[in-house]
């Protein structure tokens, strides 16, 4: 269980950290691996270039946080590429990805718990204090929305039986200067 932020974070970095402390509270997973703000890296594979989401750890050292069955749930945010400013904020799209195995999770569920998890987060989202900064406008659940900016084919399951993907897209407010 660990809730991993960026050291002194800044901008948007911040207020993602604000966003991504107070919904890691609510959910209270025992087993939830969560990660602040990634970056979608090129790798080669099979002899072509490929965009894989990592997570920056040191210098030259990423980790890749797509779906790791190490952890019963993970998440990440990922910054869509365009954003848009006016005076002293900015506005951008942010997605939040969510990767759970629902039979560990919700180990005594009658069925399976995949629209009971997008709904909490969604009702954790609309909740939010500052919901006017960081606000939530849709929901994707297939495999290919949900990885739509990288690939996918280290794969080895669809969205069914235990494994769940979800991503929320929130539009978030932001003043570019603001620091801890």
């Amino acid at each position: 269980m660990a809730l991993i932020e960026k050291t002194n974070p800044v901008g948007l970095d911040l207020r993602i950290g604000k966003f991504n402390s107070y919904l890691y509270g609510r959910l209270a997973f025992s087993d939830y691996e969560s990660y602040p703000r990634i970056y979608s890296n090129e790798v080669k594979e099979k002899g072509r270039v490929v965009l894989v989401p990592e997570h920056y750890v040191s210098r030259d050292d990423y980790i890749n946080v797509a779906f790791d069955d190490n952890f019963e749930i993970s998440s990440f945010y990922y910054q869509e590429d365009r954003d848009t400013h006016d005076e002293q904020t900015g506005t951008v799209r942010v997605s939040l990805i969510v990767q759970a195995q629902l039979d560990k999770l919700y180990p005594s569920a009658p069925h399976r718990f995949d629209e009971e998890l997008k709904g909490t987060i969604e009702q954790i989202s609309n909740k939010y204090y500052a919901y006017d900064q960081f606000k939530l406008i849709g929901t994707y659940t297939t495999v290919e929305q949900v990885y739509k900016d990288f690939t996918t084919s280290h794969l080895e399951y669809s969205n069914m039986h235990r494994f769940y993907v979800v991503r929320f897209e929130y539009l978030v407010r932001y003043n570019p200067n603001e620091q801890c």
